[in-house]
């Protein structure tokens, strides 16, 4: 994806995030979690262990976004959270997760930085007058870029991977409790997945939940004072 790309991605975000005349604005969102990003290619199609290919990580994310109400059932809550990871591009061409310590002086690595670009719409249902249940699902983006060579290494062809094939396209969905901790703050916790639906393409032999992500969150709200 070229810059021009990424940058009107990015300001169709902020557009819908600002342009919403028909919501009403409920309250901002403080995201914390801890990302479990599945990796499916540990073992080639030779059968042969993929040197460097670390065992599924366990990452720390933190976002915010906003939260606006589209009706009395349905609410839009677009969002922004980050991670870091070092990745590696192995022989085969396909980047995997890596630690510096076992990827290093076998191919490119890189530490990345991640975006999970987040526009999910919710279901809710209270089941108490303080306690709601949720489901939710998201068109989101995941945008991972590689940012620190490490050992010298050149990262361009690792910018390139999560760029091809669509290697973006990460759709989320997940199911939350919230419990109204006072009339102005709200506690959420939640449990969302990415799906790499790219790997339905993918012209590497990988199970589908590679790069799947698993991310238990807890959300901070702060909810405007009513007039």
């Amino acid at each position: 994806m070229s810059v021009a790309k990424k940058v009107t991605v990015l300001a169709a975000f902020f557009l819908a995030c600002t342009y919403l005349p028909a919501f009403e604005y409920t309250g901002v969102e403080l995201h914390l979690g801890q990302a479990i990003i599945l990796n499916g290619y540990r073992v080639d199609s030779a059968g042969d262990s993929v040197q460097g290919s670390d065992v599924s990580p366990i990452r720390f994310t933190a976002g915010a976004g906003a939260r606006f109400r589209v009706n009395e059932a349905w609410f839009f809550s677009p969002s922004l959270r980050f991670f870091v990871q070092e990745y590696l591009l192995t022989e085969s061409g396909k980047a995997v997760p890596t630690q510096i310590e076992t990827g290093r002086q076998l191919g490119a690595i890189g530490g990345t930085l991640g975006l999970i670009v987040g526009l999910p719409f919710t279901w809710e249902y209270g089941l108490t007058d303080d306690v709601v249940f949720g489901l939710g699902a998201s068109p989101s983006l995941l945008f991972r870029i590689p940012v620190v060579p490490i050992d010298g290494t050149e990262i361009g062809e690792l910018r390139s991977y999560f760029v091809r094939a669509g290697r973006f396209l990460a759709p989320e969905f997940y199911g939350s409790v919230t419990y109204a901790v006072s009339d102005w703050a709200h506690a959420v916790l939640s449990i969302r997945t990415t799906v790499p639906v790219y790997n339905l393409w993918s012209e590497f032999d990988v199970p589908f939940w590679d790069e799947l992500m698993i991310i238990p969150t807890l959300t901070i709200r702060i909810v405007p004072a009513q007039r």
